[in-house]
């Protein structure tokens, strides 16, 4: 497939979608680091949690456009392929990439359960 000004239109499109489940999955585990200040207690939370959710907002998004691959023009069927295999992609890489990501930033430094922050009060 030919790297040309669709295609680089189309990716970006792609990762404008994707963007938002991994600041999504981002957004839960720290939600969950602060609460159980447990690295692997936040992972299996956010993915039993949002994993669910956007897995199926994946499928659906990745079958809508697979069915661009059924058209007659060979831009649509590009679109349908690479959006298709774009947010399959992303979906692997919120499930198993971001993960060992923030393993690895979090569980080096230890955070402060949300329950011991002092408030504006109280410091």
């Amino acid at each position: 497939m030919p790297l040309d000004q669709f295609t680089m239109l189309i990716g970006s499109i792609c990762i404008g979608l994707v963007v938002d489940d991994t600041i999504h999955f981002m957004h839960n585990f720290r939600c969950y680091i602060l609460s159980y200040n447990d690295v692997d207690r936040a992972i299996r939370k956010k993915i039993l949690s949002v994993g669910r959710v956007v897995v199926v907002t994946t499928v659906v998004l990745s079958l809508g456009f697979f069915i661009f691959t059924a058209a007659s023009m060979d831009n649509f069927i590009s679109f349908g392929l690479i959006a298709g295999m774009t947010t399959i992609l992303a979906l692997l890489g919120d499930l198993l990439l971001v993960p060992v990501l923030m393993k690895e930033i979090y569980g080096k430094k230890q955070t402060t359960p949300i329950d011991q922050i002092p408030t504006t009060k109280e410091a």
